[in-house]
């Protein structure tokens, strides 16, 4: 019992050392996706003074949202440092993603109606939640959805000027979000695939070929090993010899029955 006990400690070990390998990637790639919105956040800021340089109402709106796009990442790349449960890091990340489809969606609405609707900043934000965003299938994928409806609905209404192609804009962001479910699809595949394969190797594990004679255990590489052997060498169990009444009765019959007389 402590052998298989220390057994299964060990099995519950690695289960939870390869979760917290899979937590810890998906914080830094989360954050390194964060890290990259900033770099157009910032940047775009020169085109809002450009654009709105005689409108200081309209100014003052954008580098709000602006000033938030930065804001929200920022937050977001030190909660990934914070972070130490599955759960506290799939809320960040969704919630993170809302806030950021929000602002996009906000900061595009008060362009100029019948101005072109540049795809450059959306298209790396939408890319960043499919690809460097992991989570739960559904949550993960509704703030690119969102964000995805509301450009396409500015792009075929306010946002339709500009000389641009509207259909072809259309399409590039629907086999965006096409691109990026079969992702997810994919990874969420490869997780239950590896699930899979750690059930079946917990269970080998718990399966060890013993002789019916004389009771040694093969090891992994084939040779037979006495029990004490085998599990010493594992660090799994320490042994000490003692003898059961049975067996003293039967190889040791004077002391049997001296200590059964003692008693």
């Amino acid at each position: 019992m402590p052998c298989r006990m220390a057994l299964q400690r060990r099995i519950r070990d690695a289960a939870e050392s390869l979760e917290e390998v899979r937590l810890s990637s998906d914080k830094r790639l989360s954050a390194t996706g964060l890290a990259m919105l900033l770099v157009p956040a910032i940047w775009f800021v020169k085109t809002d003074f450009e654009l709105y340089a005689h409108d200081w109402p309209k100014l003052r709106q954008r580098l709000l949202l602006r000033l938030i796009l930065v804001i929200v990442p920022s937050v977001g790349i030190l909660a990934m440092r914070r972070v130490k449960s599955r759960a506290s890091y799939s809320n960040a990340v969704f919630w993170i993603a809302i806030a950021i489809a929000a602002v996009t969606i906000g900061l595009n609405s008060i362009r100029p109606t019948g101005s072109g609707l540049p795809l450059r900043s959306p298209v790396l934000i939408l890319c960043i939640m499919y690809f460097a965003m992991p989570d739960t299938p559904l949550r993960q994928c509704v703030a690119p959805i969102a964000l995805s409806l509301g450009l396409i609905g500015l792009r075929m209404t306010t946002l339709s000027g500009g000389g641009v192609d509207v259909p072809g804009d259309v399409i590039a962001i629907a086999s965006l979000n096409a691109l990026g479910m079969l992702t997810i699809r994919r990874r969420v595949r490869l997780d239950a695939a590896t699930s899979a394969v750690a059930g079946e190797l917990r269970t080998l594990r718990d399966i060890i070929p013993i002789c019916s004679h004389c009771r040694k255990l093969r090891s992994e590489v084939g040779d037979w090993q006495q029990i004490e052997r085998y599990f010493h060498e594992r660090g799994e169990a320490l042994f000490s010899h003692g003898i059961c009444p049975d067996c003293l009765q039967e190889h040791y019959e004077d002391q049997f029955r001296e200590s059964a007389t003692t008693r």
